[in-house]
């Protein structure tokens, strides 16, 4: 159902003559955006006007302009004998999309009609117009120059249907908060759209955020991969704990290659990420022993060695990621405000690991 978005209808005390080359427009200024579908002018006709042209132009320093944005006719030969007036609605079909704060200009011509005999009279008021949004208009050549009055107004409705504007779905644009947390080797980013939560990847960085129930599927992958598609043993009995030796030293391989390099290159750039850590590395020791056959005993020291060194590495990842993507191109004001926050908590994490 359409709906009335401008309007103005009081102090009529002038008649404007619509005929032949003599067109009259009224700005007007919609306080809402939305699509207009109609227009209602307050009319009477003398004689046989034949059809009558309204339209919409977009204006230029105030007067209209440019080819119609949507237009509409209508028998002006149906309308009351002046001087009884009455509202007239021409409907302009699809319409066109009008947008909030930006003047417009209804401009209306009847190129048949002739002066005071065969003319369309447009009520208006020509003495103390209130109407803030625009005024009055006209030309003597068609359109060709238009000449603006701001002591008048004519009667006018503006019917249409409001637009509906959908944000776009760019996380780095209509973001409204943001989670980062970090979970059993997994580092979680929520973005916050007002009721909308959304896992996403940060622009310009190659890196995929997993939630925290992926993290096993990944873990899976890297296994089958590394034991060259057989599942691995499981152990027949829990590591018994060995109490730590004075200063125990726990040395992980710097870089070390599975025997055969099945399935490496399908893996997320998540999973890489997670091999290239410390955890990462010691995970492809234990796979190599088991494939073997050899068991390792994995001191508790050592499992908390490892655990600090595989989340100062996903920190420093985190930190580093997050610092390319805050410096990229493009990124709005707010979503860089988002990830600096983001990477003074990361640092502020490394710092509490560093004194444990």
């Amino acid at each position: 159902m359409a709906t009335k978005f401008e309007s103005y209808s009081s102090g009529g005390d002038t008649n404007f003559s619509v005929w032949g080359s003599r067109w009259y427009a009224q700005t007007f200024t919609p306080s809402d955006g939305h699509t207009i579908t109609s227009v209602k002018l307050y009319l009477a006709r003398r004689g046989s006007p034949g059809t009558m042209t309204v339209s919409i132009k977009a204006t230029s320093g105030g007067e209209p302009t440019g080819a119609d944005l949507c237009s509409g006719t209508i028998n002006a030969n149906t309308f009351d004998l002046y001087d009884i007036f009455g509202w007239q609605e021409i409907s302009f079909g699809a319409g066109a999309s009008l947008s909030v704060n930006t003047k417009y200009a209804i401009v209306v011509r009847a190129p048949s009609g002739t002066v005071t005999t065969d003319d369309v009279l447009w009520k208006g008021d020509n003495s103390s117009p209130t109407y803030a949004g625009g005024n009055k208009f006209y030309s003597y050549d068609s359109g060709t120059i238009w000449t603006g009055d701001t002591g008048a107004d004519c009667y006018f409705e503006d019917w249409g249907d409001l637009t509906f504007v959908a944000y776009p779905s760019d996380p780095t644009t209509r973001v409204t908060g943001l989670i980062h947390r970090y979970d059993r080797g997994v580092y979680n980013i929520e973005l916050l759209f007002g009721d909308i939560i959304s896992d996403f990847s940060i622009p310009n960085v190659d890196s995929t955020t997993t939630k925290a129930y992926q993290s096993k599927e990944e873990l899976d992958k890297i296994n089958n991969a590394l034991s060259q598609g057989t599942p691995v043993p499981t152990p027949t009995a829990p590591v018994s704990p060995v109490q730590p030796t004075p200063a125990p030293t726990v040395t992980t391989p710097t870089t070390l290659t599975p025997t055969r390099d099945t399935g490496i290159a399908e893996l997320t750039q998540y999973a890489k990420d997670i091999l290239a850590t410390p955890a990462g590395q010691a995970a492809i020791a234990r796979q190599q022993g088991l494939a073997q056959g050899v068991e390792a005993v994995v001191t508790p020291y050592a499992i908390d060695v490892l655990r600090k060194n595989e989340q100062e590495a996903t920190l420093l990842i985190q930190i580093q990621k997050m610092t390319q993507a805050a410096k990229a191109t493009g990124i709005t004001s707010y979503a860089r405000g988002v990830l600096l926050k983001a990477i003074v908590d990361a640092k502020a994490q490394l710092k509490e690991l560093y004194k444990q």
